[in-house]
């Protein structure tokens, strides 16, 4: 049942997916990552609440862009290792795979996180790894989690035009 609500508030998102997240000033580009003076966010304490974790992701998007009506495509990535997750994270992937090669507009906004940072980097390794260069050009991508992991996501955004920016949260524990 978890799955499926996952599934479907994920469903609910895109169809609201919103665009106008223009924040040039603001915004960091392939090859560039916030400086280390920035507040580090604290995780919901239970790994498998994704009440808390949509809660803790839409503050953090009302943080990013001041608007209580943005509604940028968002993914929570499941922790753990069983088929069910795994499953899960492929759907994302090629969720936001099939998104960016069909529909995917300048200005537009993924942000993933999860309570495992290199799931949700390897998340957006799968789903931007392959793509054609610059074909997500203008496109911001969001990573919420330890900045030990975004490297990885940030190395498969590089060469598709897409804007990487970041938001340091602490490890859960």
């Amino acid at each position: 049942m978890r799955f499926f609500w996952m599934i479907a508030s994920t469903a609910v998102c895109a169809v609201l997916a919103g665009c106008g997240h223009g924040h040039d000033d603001d915004a960091i580009h392939a090859g560039q990552t916030q400086s280390a003076a920035v507040d580090v966010l604290t995780p919901p304490a239970n790994p498998n609440d994704f009440g808390a974790w949509r809660a803790f992701i839409g503050k953090v998007i009302l943080a990013e862009t001041h608007d209580a009506n943005a509604h940028p495509y968002t993914f929570i990535v499941p922790a753990g290792d069983s088929d069910e997750s795994k499953d899960t994270r492929k759907s994302m992937a090629t969720a936001i795979h099939g998104y960016i090669g069909n529909t995917a507009v300048p200005e537009n906004m993924v942000v993933l996180t999860g309570p495992e940072s290199d799931k949700v980097a390897q998340v957006i390794v799968d789903a931007f790894g392959d793509l054609p260069a610059r074909s997500a050009e203008g496109l911001v991508v969001m990573y919420v989690g330890v900045p030990q992991a975004a490297t990885k996501a940030q190395g498969a955004l590089r060469a598709t035009g897409a804007q990487f920016r970041m938001k340091a949260m602490r490890a859960s524990s």
